[in-house]
């Protein structure tokens, strides 16, 4: 699926992460129960996911960027 390391893929992994963490969550539900709510809602999970991991704050914490989401808040990205 992802041939090249870019932003782009990062979020389609954490998106399909999403859907198998959706899955795995009804695993255990009788077989009329697991496919969950709707298909919306199970993208929906996906894209939350994919989102999540595109925060300034979660890139900072995951090694990823340089940038102090403390010091954009203040307006300073030079601190």
């Amino acid at each position: 699926m992802c041939a090249k390391v870019d932003a782009g893929n990062f979020e389609v992994i954490h998106h399909e992460m999403g859907h198998i963490e959706y899955f795995m969550q009804y695993r255990r539900l009788a077989s009329l129960f697991r496919t969950g709510a709707n298909a919306a809602f199970h993208e929906a999970v996906g894209d939350t996911v994919a989102l999540s991991v595109g925060t300034m704050q979660h890139l900072h914490d995951v090694q990823l960027s340089d940038i102090d989401p403390s010091n954009i808040s203040r307006g300073s990205l030079t601190d």
